[in-house]
């Protein structure tokens, strides 16, 4: 074509004269459709690979979660099964416990009760020394167990009593120890005895109390006062640890 400012002869489909720069509408709308014909193209291919990405990032993605799930549901499934193999492993080591206590108090209960019913008491506490380590030991429900415990710390007092003036700490907190064990367990609702257990008990809280008052010359409000710091705070049971501290305080030890 034949350039309309400068009359110089070009081809039509160039977008502007190449001798003036004059523009060519023809060729310059030529040019324009053919980039957008290739920006079409190059998004139409854009499209593509980016679907293709979507779908594989996609298929990656599904793959982790299903592996992160099955994980999951096999760790679930092993922990269900470890605590229901505890739980019945705790099941069977419970039925095994009781049939060997019902198998000791089956065995050793009738024992018990003669030499109880014969005043053989020291004997019934060897007799449980001995037995103690027995698969299924269990004395605790023989009726007159808290009668036995409560002579058995009788004897402790009589022992650890017979020390004190030695001024061992050792034997002076468990006498006192043993004192309160006595005044408290007199009339404690937990316990059973018979009124003759209940009478013989009290006797013992009764001489026990004495070596308070006489042995180590407490007055009553000394003695309230002393309760105080040594029992519980419900005033049930005597605690070892502030029995001690308070014999130190009182002997200086």
């Amino acid at each position: 074509m034949i350039c309309k400012q400068c009359s110089a002869e070009f081809d039509d489909t160039l977008p502007q004269c190449p001798y003036c720069g004059a523009l060519n509408y023809t060729g310059a709308e030529q040019e324009y459709f053919e980039h957008l014909q290739d920006l079409n193209h190059e998004m139409a291919e854009m499209s593509d690979d980016s679907e293709e990405t979507f779908k594989s990032g996609f298929k990656k993605s599904m793959t982790i979660v299903i592996s992160i799930i099955a994980v999951l549901i096999v760790l679930i499934g092993l922990l269900m099964g470890a605590v229901f193999y505890f739980m019945n492993l705790s099941d069977q080591k419970d039925e095994e416990n009781y049939q060997a206590s019902r198998i000791w108090k089956n065995t050793y209960y009738e024992q018990l009760d003669e030499m109880y019913d014969q005043g053989n008491y020291d004997d019934i506490t060897r007799f449980l020394n001995d037995h103690v380590n027995d698969k299924g030991y269990y004395p605790y429900e023989w009726e007159h167990m808290d009668f036995i415990q409560a002579y058995q710390k009788y004897q402790n007092f009589l022992e650890d009593s017979a020390e004190f003036d030695s001024n061992n700490l050792t034997y002076m907190y468990w006498t006192l120890y043993d004192i309160l064990y006595m005044q408290t367990i007199v009339d404690q609702p937990y316990l059973t005895y018979t009124e003759e257990e209940r009478a013989q008990i009290s006797e013992w809280a009764t001489e026990t109390y004495a070596f308070l008052t006489d042995h180590m010359g407490l007055s009553e409000s000394e003695i309230e006062e002393m309760k105080k710091e040594t029992l519980s705070d419900d005033y049930t049971y005597p605690i070892a640890e502030k029995c001690k501290k308070y014999i130190k305080k009182r002997y200086g030890l």
